[in-house]
């Protein structure tokens, strides 16, 4: 997910002028899904589960903010295609 986020907001760089919160938002996921996938060392079952609830927290968090550009971005688009 972190991958296509950073892939989205290059490609819509010429568009989108709030791009680089999908960029941002794109390598927190990557960097996070790094640090989760190397937490194998926790064996607790309590520990693992909550590294996972704050991973998905984080990434639902990050989804929202790269949605919330995007709807400006739209919003945007809309009114200078109704003023032309």
């Amino acid at each position: 997910m972190g991958t296509f986020e950073v892939a989205r907001a290059i490609s819509s760089k010429a568009e989108n002028e709030l791009w680089w919160l999908g960029l941002i938002s794109g390598i927190a996921m990557l960097l996070l899904a790094f640090w989760v996938s190397g937490s194998g060392r926790l064996y607790n079952l309590t520990e693992r589960t909550y590294v996972i609830l704050f991973w998905v927290g984080f990434m639902s968090l990050f989804r929202g903010i790269a949605q919330i550009g995007l709807a400006f971005a739209l919003r945007k688009a809309g009114k200078a295609a109704a003023a032309a």
